[in-house]
């Protein structure tokens, strides 16, 4: 998908991590992500960590972080077609990116799972549904215990 970093660079990326990551902090955020500190995409899900680091970028600035993401599901299911790989991947990014969250000063995450596209509900898009739902749910209340 084409991408804007806060200066206004253009890159077409295709990861959700590397989308985010340039949204956040342009070329810096996908070095941040990248094992060999370059300014491309990388293939796996970056860890808990990575993600922690990139999402408290913008409180350098003394700004916060809002991540807005919709139509989970149908995204998700798109992506993933009938690759386990990919969904493990996914599934992945999901976890460690909601796990950082709740561990990042002035971050929220705001996402739509539903979809009414039919194809979310075979077998595959069950699955991937019920992965996605525990991890926010889990986030959700992790969070909320926090205060």
């Amino acid at each position: 998908m084409e991408v804007r970093s806060p200066e206004g660079k253009v890159r077409m990326l295709k990861q959700p991590w590397s989308v985010l990551a340039f949204q956040i902090a342009g070329d810096d955020g996908l070095k941040l992500l990248h094992a060999e500190g370059k300014a491309e995409e990388r293939n796996t899900a970056p860890a808990e960590n990575l993600m922690i680091r990139l999402l408290e970028l913008p409180g350098k600035e003394d700004l916060g972080t809002l991540v807005l993401i919709d139509e989970v599901l149908m995204y998700a299911r798109e992506k993933v077609g009938n690759d386990t790989v990919r969904l493990n991947s996914l599934v992945n990014f999901f976890q460690y990116l909601t796990q950082a969250a709740t561990k990042v000063d002035c971050c929220c995450i705001v996402a739509s799972l539903l979809t009414s596209e039919p194809i979310s509900e075979d077998e595959l898009g069950r699955k991937i549904k019920s992965h996605l739902y525990d991890i926010f749910q889990r986030q959700r209340e992790e969070a909320g215990s926090r205060g």
